[in-house]
């Protein structure tokens, strides 16, 4: 979609947020043609085209682990809302997603 989107002629620069898997609604028939995009945008010629950061760890994770590609990971909340995580809990808990199975 990044490089279909024109902008008097320039390709616009894509800043992306993810906070799903990077396969999440591919079609399989697409997949080949998905990580050859993905691959064009990260190593574009001036490396300006794309800024990518995820969510969470787990994800950012997940994704060196498909693509050998390391992608930030910047909380949802930050520093400036002076919150801190304090867990009570004395259980382990494990990360579950709706799609898992798949």
């Amino acid at each position: 979609m990044l490089q279909s989107a024109r902008a008097r002629g320039k390709t616009l620069p894509l800043l992306g947020y993810l906070g799903v898997a990077l396969l999440n609604n591919c079609p399989p028939d697409d997949l080949d043609t998905f990580w050859q995009s993905l691959v064009d945008l990260l190593e574009s010629q001036d490396g300006q085209q794309a800024q990518m950061a995820v969510n969470n760890l787990i994800l950012s994770e997940q994704i060196y682990y498909q693509s050998g590609y390391r992608m930030p990971y910047v909380r949802a909340h930050g520093l400036y809302t002076n919150m801190a995580y304090a867990p009570l809990r004395q259980e382990l808990l494990v990360w579950r997603a709706p799609l898992f199975s798949y």
